[in-house]
């Protein structure tokens, strides 16, 4: 009887596994769906109003966004209360490590990491088109992982079941 509970458990923890790595997709997706939205209310921000980027990030943390991106907003402003030197990109690629770390892929995290650069241009209009650029990749990565979620996240499912199916197998 005991057998049988620990290949109940141990099929169940593979498909968890497989159902985690599954659920780390579907978050990306949703990352890089808030990031372009954040990017773009970022944009109009800059555009249209004249408010400092601790106005903005103030602003931006009454938006719904996943927790992943709140987090990552949260820490800009916060970061940028602070009496501290760092540039706007240096408080931006930091919090872009902590908040997406093992979350999102390399080139994903380039992308939003080169968005911190928007400081180095002095007038708006430069400002404005690198946002508008990074916004255009940042959808270009969308729209790669969702071509490949659907098949990638039923892999994911699959294995995890099929490597518990074979642990029990092996075991018993």
């Amino acid at each position: 009887m005991s057998g049988y509970i620990g290949g109940i458990l141990i099929l169940s923890g593979c498909f968890m596994y497989g159902l985690s790595y599954s659920q780390r997709l579907k978050n990306r997706i949703i990352i890089l769906k808030d990031m372009v939205r954040m990017l773009s209310v970022m944009n109009n921000h800059i555009g249209y109003s004249l408010i400092d980027m601790t106005q903005i990030f103030e602003r931006l943390g009454d938006f719904d966004m996943c927790s992943y991106v709140r987090n990552f907003t949260g820490y800009i402003y916060e970061a940028l209360n602070k009496s501290d030197i760092d540039t706007f990109a240096l408080i931006w690629n930091e919090a872009a490590d902590k908040a997406f770390a093992g979350i999102l892929g390399k080139r994903q995290l380039e992308i939003i990491k080169e968005a911190g650069s928007i400081s180095t241009f002095i007038d708006k209009d430069s400002q404005l088109k690198h946002i508008q650029s990074v916004v255009c990749e940042l959808n270009e990565e969308l729209d790669v992982v969702k071509t490949n979620a659907a098949g990638k996240m039923k892999a994911y499912i699959v294995t995890g079941i099929s490597a518990g199916l074979i642990l029990v197998i092996v075991l018993i």
